[in-house]
């Protein structure tokens, strides 16, 4: 390896980490710059702990229907009053091809959960991909993340000369002008069309931030719109593990987001192949456990999670759903799936629980859970 920065912490597993969208609901009156400092430290922690994937739970609060009747639209208060904020329906690059009619369309989230989705997005994306990879519209959710540190613990803010010699990037079209449109006049007078519902081309160049695009070597073609690392001296891809010591899902640094709106596509839509080797319950955020609550609380019928047991089948990659055991338990009723119609409870797709201090906050959980599995 002759880069000077390698990852010096060896991680006893990775995490896939499973929030909830109560996160934007606990907050007073949709207050972005809030939720902005909470998805913050969120990253923090998953960024330190090895955190691959972090996946949020599309949980619908029939409660606040009125206000927010609009699927793709809250309402911030701040300082100068009320305000609508819009929300894109979908979270991909900006410019990405348009799929096939044929195609299902992708799943619409509650805004509650899309702010959540853009917010960790941007907290793991290089500065100079901002613009190619958030649309305008989700660029004004960013206006007090900017404005945050960026994260220290991330291969592209490290030091050791690792810029010098290897770069995250955005595979994009020869003509970057051309992103937004179906046709374009090439230098040499040639008319390129794009063909309907080609979200499968492949490009040879990569957006780097540089004010020319970085051309790969002859022989290596990505697909368009995929975030890679690329090697500026040999010019070509290669896998974070290589460049920077450290690696995602999918050969990806740092974490991926996804969101899900049913129970079963926690384990089902997997960015790992292998799916989890254990998944582990930890409840937080619930303020007003009781007695009776405890008595029913069937999650405390899993054993506790054994930390000094070693996994022997490769790196162990462990899933924490963290959250209220209510508000999960009602996530579960809520998914008509066939895979679930034998399960009469939640609790049997766990294999272990950790206890921290009742009443602590989803975000500070997070950090406190992660902390006391690697220990």
């Amino acid at each position: 390896m002759d880069t000077k920065f390698r990852s010096s912490r060896a991680y006893k597993r990775q995490y896939s980490l499973c929030i909830s969208n109560a996160l934007v609901k606990n907050c007073v009156k949709y207050n972005i710059e809030q939720i902005t400092h909470i998805c913050y430290q969120i990253a923090r922690a998953a960024s330190l702990y090895n955190v691959v994937e972090l996946v949020v739970m599309d949980i619908e609060d029939e409660a606040e229907g009125g206000d927010n009747a609009n699927p793709g639209e809250i309402k911030e208060f701040g300082p100068k009053g009320q305000k609508k904020i819009k929300f894109d329906k979908t979270l991909e690059p900006k410019g990405a091809s348009p799929a096939a009619e044929s195609q299902p369309k992708p799943p619409v989230y509650s805004p509650e959960t899309m702010i959540i989705l853009v917010l960790l997005q941007f907290f793991v994306t290089p500065p100079y991909l901002v613009k190619s990879i958030f649309t305008k519209e989700q660029q004004k959710y960013l206006r007090y993340a900017k404005k945050l540190p960026m994260i220290p613990t991330l291969p592209f803010m490290q030091n050791g000369d690792v810029h010098a010699k290897y770069k995250e990037g955005l595979s994009v079209p020869q003509y970057s002008s051309t992103i937004h449109v179906k046709r374009w006049k090439t230098p040499d007078g040639k008319i390129k069309k794009r063909k309907r519902g080609s979200n499968n081309l492949k490009t040879r160049f990569v957006d780097i931030g540089r004010d020319t695009l970085f051309e790969l070597e002859k022989g290596q073609e990505v697909p368009m719109n995929v975030r890679v690392t690329v090697d500026l001296k040999k010019k070509i891809v290669v896998s974070p593990l290589d460049a920077y010591g450290i690696t995602g899902l999918k050969s990806n640094f740092g974490y991926s987001v996804r969101a899900v709106k049913d129970f079963h596509q926690i384990y089902t839509e997997s960015g790992n192949p292998d799916g989890y080797s254990r998944s582990c319950f930890v409840e937080a955020g619930d303020f007003f456990i009781n007695q009776s609550h405890t008595q029913d609380h069937n999650m405390e019928k899993l054993p506790m999670i054994d930390n000094s047991e070693e996994f022997k089948d490769g790196q162990e990659h462990l899933l924490v759903v963290i959250t209220r055991w209510r508000e999960l338990q009602e996530f579960f009723k809520a998914d008509n799936s066939d895979m679930l119609k034998e399960m009469k409870s939640c609790e049997s797709m766990f294999d272990n629980r950790l206890e921290i201090i009742n009443g602590t906050k989803i975000e500070d959980a997070v950090l406190i859970a992660l902390a006391k599995l690697e220990s």
